[in-house]
């Protein structure tokens, strides 16, 4: 009878070698981590005293005081610059500037006006030559007219002649009433300057009598006063400042707006009274 020998699984021993080899590394490990971080602590040692001994301090004999601190000095503003106030002479200038500037514009517009009054006149001239031509023309006409006996040609040289004659006298008529409007014009706003003006005239105590001061005032766009200047003295020296005073203190004086009507009051005569 044969037996069967038993069956061995292979690799069976060097494995279990190996698993033994692991644990003993595995607690060698443990073993030597724990002693490494074993520590052996010193002993202590303590020194009993019975008496506590005597310590001396010495305290320094003076204290320093530190100096004070000095206050800083103040620092005070520059001074305002210092304003000069004009002069009398200065003021003298800028007024006499002034007046040359009012003087120079005055001088500009008169010379505008009279350029203006000029290119009217040149107008004027060549409207009155070429009715002096039609008229010659048609007295040519009338007079070959008359020399032909042509009846109807006369007839109608008389009608045109007779048309010309009532269309320049209606414009001379025209003009004459332009002229005397503007006169009327003239004459109202000369009359609100003098009741302005007298309005404001401080009579002087004492006055006696009835004297005249005759001014002559020029005049700005706007009623502003230029200039005004005694052309004959009342004799009284008090009437006339008083009469000069009111007519600065009635600026701006009633002028009319159109440029062309306050040209010819540009310059005014104005006498005054005190009883007027």
């Amino acid at each position: 009878m044969i037996l069967a020998a038993p069956y061995r699984e292979p690799g069976l021993v060097p494995s279990g070698v190996l698993a033994v080899l692991v644990h003993l590394g595995f607690f060698a490990l443990l073993f030597f981590g724990v002693h490494w971080q074993t520590r052996i602590t010193e002993p202590i040692v303590v020194d009993v005293w019975e008496d506590i001994p005597e310590v001396k301090v010495e305290v320094p004999a003076e204290v320093p005081v530190p100096p004070r601190p000095q206050p800083k000095a103040e620092i005070k503003p520059p001074p305002p610059p210092k304003i000069e106030e004009p002069t009398k002479a200065d003021i003298l200038l800028k007024e006499k500037q002034a007046l040359e500037r009012k003087r120079k514009e005055e001088d500009a517009l008169r010379k505008k006006e009279e350029l203006r009054l000029q290119k009217e006149a040149e107008l004027e001239d060549k409207r009155l030559k070429d009715l002096e031509t039609r008229r010659i023309e048609d007295e040519k006409r009338l007079q070959e007219a008359a020399n032909q006996r042509d009846e109807a040609m006369l007839e109608k040289l008389i009608a045109q002649e007779e048309k010309r004659k009532k269309d320049a006298e209606l414009q001379r008529k025209r003009a004459t009433d332009q002229q005397l409007a503007q006169a009327r014009l003239m004459e109202e706003h000369v009359g609100r300057v003098r009741a302005k003006i007298r309005g404001k005239v401080l009579m002087p105590p004492g006055l006696q009598g009835n004297p005249e001061a005759h001014y002559k005032v020029t005049l700005l766009p706007g009623g502003d006063v230029l200039e005004v200047r005694l052309v004959r003295s009342s004799g009284v020296p008090a009437y006339d400042q008083a009469v000069e005073r009111a007519i600065r203190a009635s600026e701006p004086l009633p002028v009319p707006s159109q440029s062309e009507l306050f040209q010819q009051m540009r310059e005014l005569d104005l006498k005054f009274r005190p009883l007027e």
